[in-house]
């Protein structure tokens, strides 16, 4: 099920007009799709996204997003252990997550008209004042806007 729901999300983000890239230093946008049947899948979670935050740190107009059952379920601890990401969704949701990416950019929150909210009831992203293929070696899907 993973696999087609991170399949269902590349050809999502494709159709929103990005490509996949291998390279995350390049990425524009970095999505992971988690899954709690897996055992230690939080730590591997809360490991890649602690590795994401040095290279969000260096580019804050990155987007991460967290999709997935485990973001269904720990969206709250998801938001307090990692605050550098921007949206999270959960498997009912994957059909929101380009807009939902669109409406959490940098550019858009800094618009007056930008108002945080959320699609459906598990949808979300923070609020932040600041700031697919999948690699065997590195969880997430990379996409590059063109």
């Amino acid at each position: 099920m993973n696999e087609h729901d991170s399949e269902r999300l590349a050809g999502l983000m494709v159709a929103d007009g990005m490509v996949a890239t291998a390279d995350e230093a390049e990425a524009d946008v970095v999505i992971f799709n988690t899954c709690t049947i897996r055992e230690n899948a939080d730590l591997k979670l809360y490991s890649a996204l602690g590795q994401m935050k040095a290279i969000k740190e260096a580019r804050p107009q990155m987007q991460i997003a967290v999709g997935g059952c485990m973001a269904q379920k720990d969206r709250h601890q998801i938001l307090e252990r990692a605050n550098w990401v921007d949206v999270v969704f959960g498997t009912h949701n994957l059909a929101s997550a380009p807009r939902l990416l669109e409406r959490s950019r940098p550019r858009a929150r800094s618009s007056r008209s930008w108002t945080p909210r959320t699609t459906r009831s598990i949808a979300t992203w923070p609020p932040r004042s600041t700031r697919c293929a999948n690699s065997p070696s590195r969880p997430g899907s990379r996409f590059r806007r063109v």
